[in-house]
């Protein structure tokens, strides 16, 4: 998703993101178009790919913990964010969610809330939220 990442520090209005989307749009259509005629995709830049090979896995480590989300009393209990986490790490509890401890931080949560109810911690307080919707 271009910058936004919001719990990093590199978020950019909605606005700008949707250009940038949709610029990408016909690469992505041709990317895919190789994908369904079984073609290769081309290969990446040498030294480009260091961020998944190398500092992933210490970043995850380190870094990726449910531990500091929080939810304000604008939290009106719809369950959108339990539907939008893609590995099933949030549950309802009362009507609240309740993170379990498999996050990768995609924030679909804070993003596709739509009551802004949820944050982590302080880093995402005032940022744009931005999510894809489908």
């Amino acid at each position: 998703m271009p910058q936004s990442y919001i719990t990093g520090g590199m978020s950019k209005p909605d606005s700008q993101n949707r250009k940038i989307l949709s610029a990408a749009e016909p690469k992505i259509q041709e990317l895919a178009q190789q994908i369904k005629a079984g073609g290769k995709l081309p290969a990446e830049p040498l030294g480009k790919s260091w961020m998944s090979t190398m500092a992933n896995p210490i970043m995850y480590a380190a870094m990726m913990s449910a531990k500091i989300f929080t939810v304000s009393d604008q939290c009106i209990g719809c369950g959108k964010c339990e539907r939008n986490c893609p590995l099933g790490n949030i549950h309802l509890v009362e009507r609240k969610p309740v993170w379990g401890n498999h996050c990768t931080q995609c924030n679909a949560c804070i993003g596709g809330c739509p009551k802004g109810a949820i944050e982590y911690g302080k880093k995402t307080a005032g940022k744009p939220k931005y999510y894809l919707e489908k």
